[in-house]
């Protein structure tokens, strides 16, 4: 539906928080990292950073799961 690049941003939220080439996957990553900083992980809060990235309970849960494995 108009997601563009390996971090599936829409064009308005890449125009606030991405720089370079939005395909270029170390552009998207940075990207994403602001888009989760600035909703929530700066203050800890990384499940509201995981649900304003991707609108899922199910997807915080598996996110979350990930990262206790590493």
């Amino acid at each position: 539906a108009g997601a563009l690049g390996p971090m599936q941003f829409m064009p308005g939220t890449w125009n606030h928080y991405g720089t370079g080439d939005v395909t270029y996957a170390p552009d998207a990553l940075r990207a994403g990292a602001r888009l989760l900083l600035a909703n929530g992980a700066a203050d800890g809060n990384i499940d509201r950073a995981l649900f304003s990235y991707n609108h899922a309970t199910w997807y915080v849960e598996q996110v979350k799961s990930i990262m206790a494995s590493i």
